[in-house]
């Protein structure tokens, strides 16, 4: 499963996007789309606002970094997960990527029960220009259940969990994205992505009635703009 949570690309699903308006509600646009899923990301990067959409240095990105995997390994650990720890340096795209990251793997896990997660830090390039913090997580969803009982309760589950490490918002309100998961397990192709923005990260919720994968993350932060900004 991990392997499904990083390698998800082409796509050709319906797509819910929420647009964050002035008065703080959000609005709701619906396409089908065909198309490759880190193009649509790089367009969503470009459209995030919030704290997390500040360029910083390279030094602040690792802090920030070091300081959520301590709280993900926490978590980790309460729920009784092992984990692993990698850093590996490959290409990407004709890129010099170097990630440091945990990653875990569940067999066989019980409806509504993590299956995998991936948490890391990219940084891109021979210079180390830009970095990025990723956050990916599998559900093993029980969709015929919630289809059945007309109910979806996302903040429930582990993943709303391990966003809250993210966000820092223990209150966070749902209600639209249970809704938005519910209206894609009735959609033609019970199947979907539901992509939002939250205090400048970029969040997507990939939904079908066996799996949510969930993927919350930086954009990519460049680190040469930040010292511009400080001199």
């Amino acid at each position: 499963m991990l392997k499904k949570i990083l390698s998800i690309s082409a796509v050709a699903l319906i797509t819910f996007t929420f647009i964050a308006c002035g008065n703080g509600n959000t609005q709701l646009n619906q396409k089908t789309t065909t198309s490759d899923s880190n193009t649509v990301t790089e367009e969503n990067y470009s459209k995030l606002e919030g704290a997390w959409a500040k360029d910083i240095t390279i030094d602040e990105l690792k802090g920030k970094y070091n300081s959520l995997l301590v709280a993900v390994e926490a978590k980790s650990k309460e729920f009784g997960l092992a984990y692993q720890k990698e850093e590996t340096v490959k290409e990407e795209n004709k890129e010099t990527v170097n990630k440091n990251y945990i990653y875990l793997d569940q067999k066989d896990p019980k409806k509504n029960h993590l299956e995998s997660l991936y948490f890391g830090l990219s940084l891109y390039g021979s210079d180390l220009a830009m970095g990025q913090i990723t956050m990916k997580l599998s559900l093993n969803f029980d969709g015929d259940k919630a289809l059945k009982s007309g109910e979806v309760k996302f903040e429930d589950t582990s993943l709303a969990d391990y966003s809250e490490l993210f966000t820092k918002n223990p209150k966070r309100d749902y209600s639209d994205v249970d809704k938005k998961i519910l209206d894609v397990l009735k959609s033609e192709n019970s199947e979907g992505v539901i992509e939002n923005s939250i205090d400048g990260l970029y969040e997507e919720f990939t939904v079908n009635k066996e799996y949510i994968v969930y993927k919350i993350e930086t954009k990519k932060i460049d680190f040469a703009k930040a010292i511009e900004e400080i001199k």
